[in-house]
């Protein structure tokens, strides 16, 4: 999370409009030709922000080999949404943080439209 968090967002956006074509291209030959890459992202980037995010860890039970989260509303979420509760709140808080503020960078570039 450090790691993360500590990205340069201007540098970030530069690089992300560098190698977009790439992701395009790389979109489309994983069989996905509808759609862009930016708008995939652009959704991922929304749902990952928008994971509710408890002010302590959301309790766990033992299933079979895994463990489910107690709430069943938590335990509903998609893998990569999961993976931002496991990060914890304060560390969860700060890549949805950050996530935001890449957005907000990649709007003010006009590499996504405004007002998600």
């Amino acid at each position: 999370v450090d790691a993360f968090v500590s990205f340069e967002t201007t540098a970030a956006v530069d690089l992300y409009r560098q190698l977009l074509p790439l992701f395009d291209e790389a979109h489309r030959s994983l069989g996905f030709p509808e759609g862009t890459f930016n708008e995939v992202f652009d959704t991922a980037l929304g749902r990952l922000t928008d994971v509710p995010v408890p002010n302590l860890p959301p309790a766990v039970e033992l299933d079979v080999q895994t463990y489910l989260l107690v709430d069943a509303s938590l335990e509903s979420l998609s893998p990569a949404e999961k993976h931002v509760l496991r990060l914890g709140p304060e560390n969860a808080r700060r890549v949805q943080q950050r996530l935001t503020d890449l957005r907000a960078g990649l709007e003010r570039a006009g590499v996504f439209q405004p007002g998600r």
